[in-house]
């Protein structure tokens, strides 16, 4: 079921219009090595780092794969991507964003 997506451009995050030079993968790269690069970038979002939503839909369609498209994994990167959108409170969206991270963590400790 996971190669059915390598390669193609609407689901394979490697090809995704949203995925930025700062997360590319190579061929040979360990699952492990993804899942670590991909939670650094969403920690550092969460930090306050100025990435835009475009730039955050690489690492969370990269944890997606390399959970071979776990539904809990995929929720809590749904949640993490509402909550980077929500704009009104400054202070509530750090808020959202750190329980979404830490869904995702808890949605991956299957996967360490």
């Amino acid at each position: 079921m996971r190669d059915d997506f390598r390669g193609n451009p609407l689901w394979d995050y490697r090809h995704h219009k949203a995925a930025r030079m700062h997360f590319k993968t190579d061929n040979g790269e360990r699952l492990d090595d993804i899942r670590r690069r991909a939670l650094t970038v969403l920690r550092s979002y969460c930090e306050g780092a100025t990435l835009g939503t475009e730039e955050i839909a690489g690492p969370l369609w990269a944890l997606v794969d390399v959970t071979h498209g776990s539904q809990s994994v995929k929720g809590a990167c749904d949640w993490f991507r509402v909550a980077a959108a929500y704009g009104e409170d400054e202070e509530l969206r750090r808020a959202l964003l750190a329980e979404a991270y830490g869904k995702i963590e808890r949605a991956l400790r299957c996967y360490l």
